[in-house]
């Protein structure tokens, strides 16, 4: 239990740096926007994989 605990967790942690990479990408002139504002939008993107993933879109 314990390894599948680190893994969900590594796995949320590279899901919101891809995020907000994708973020950074897709709002380009939106750089000057606050972390929380960046950090915001990834996570919505990590829900809306996370959704994806539970209901078996790819």
């Amino acid at each position: 239990m314990h390894a599948a605990h680190s893994l969900n967790h590594l796995m949320q942690s590279s899901t919101k740096i891809y995020c907000s990479e994708m973020s950074k990408k897709l709002f380009p002139d939106y750089r000057t926007m606050t972390e929380e504002r960046l950090n915001g939008l990834a996570i919505l993107c990590t829900f809306i994989l996370a959704l994806a993933l539970i209901l078996g879109w790819q």
